[in-house]
């Protein structure tokens, strides 16, 4: 199999299985709200008094472990696929950024105060990385997609930025 068909897998089943593990940490997770729970409180809520609710932890922090091992396995794949052109080795590099920070976040969740700390570190960097990941791959798109690429990236990217910058509570880097 082309080293490019299993990159669109890998990067693809990433997706699916983020989306469904994630949907089914929250339905396990008794009260959890989209709109009042930071999606990090599925692994652990903040500290001082942290909760960890079973299994939605567990889920989650296994969802999050294979989303970013399907991503990094993708992003080498794209890496031998495309060459060495500056575009696709940009996209994985920041698509392997992506897996790392997801990895990082599901290895810390953030249940104790030194834990927090690199929780945030990694969700940031699963945040931006993902979102340039998505304006880097508007080079190597097509039309429609590689506009639908742009908006998606540089709007998620502005919202990040914005709002840790103004110092607003929502979206939290708690990924």
């Amino acid at each position: 199999m082309k080293c490019k068909s299993v990159a669109g897998a890998l990067l693809f089943i990433a997706g699916i299985v983020a989306i469904m593990g994630i949907i089914t940490a929250e339905a396990t997770y008794p009260g959890y709200s989209t709109a009042k729970n930071d999606i990090s409180d599925l692994g652990a809520t903040s500290p001082p008094n942290s909760i960890i609710n079973q299994p939605a932890a567990t889920i989650f922090g296994v969802t999050l472990v294979v989303s970013g091992l399907l991503l990094i396995g993708g992003a080498f794949c794209i890496f031998r696929a495309f060459g060495h052109t500056r575009s696709s080795g940009l996209l994985a590099l920041f698509l392997g950024l992506f897996g790392v920070g997801a990895i990082g976040a599901a290895l810390f969740n953030g249940s104790n105060d030194a834990s927090l700390v690199a929780h945030t570190l990694f969700a940031l960097l699963a945040f931006l990385a993902g979102a340039v990941a998505a304006i880097v791959a508007y080079f190597g798109e097509r039309s429609p997609f590689r506009y639908i690429q742009l908006y998606w990236g540089s709007s998620r990217s502005q919202v990040s930025c914005w709002s840790s910058s103004l110092g607003m509570p929502t979206p939290s880097f708690r990924l």
